[in-house]
Parts: structure tokens; C-alpha cells; sequence
């Protein structure tokens, strides 16, 4: 990709007034689309937060 093709599904996100209301969705190349099966999988999450928290040196909570 180019890099003004790099950035545009991000200032898509960012600025596109009609997407104020939208939340939750997945953006690929300035359309919705279904994210990829690895970022939905909760093993994953997991060990990409412990991961995340070793390298930072830090513990996060989550509140729900």
C-alpha cells in the first residue's frame, strides 16, 4: 500500500461523521468487514495481556 492508502481506513475512523454512532465495528480498507478469528480468541487476549504487563513492568485491572 501506499501511504496515503495506509492512513485512509484510519482517518475514515477518525473523521467520518457518519461513523460517530458506530460502535464496536471493524474497519479494513475504509469498509466494515469481520475482524480476523485470532482477535476474537480469548487465549490469545490473554496471553497478549500477560505479555503486555510483563513488558511494561505494570499490572492493569479491568473494571467492568
Amino acid at each position: 500500500k501506499t501511504v496515503d492508502e495506509g492512513c485512509s481506513t484510519t482517518l475514515v475512523a477518525a473523521l467520518d461523521p457518519a461513523l460517530n454512532e458506530v460502535k464496536g465495528l471493524y474497519l479494513s480498507d475504509c469498509q466494515f468487514t469481520d475482524p480476523y478469528a485470532h482477535a476474537n480468541d480469548p487465549v490469545a487476549a490473554e496471553r497478549l495481556w500477560k505479555l503486555s504487563e510483563e513488558l511494561v513492568g505494570e499490572k492493569f485491572t479491568l473494571e467492568a
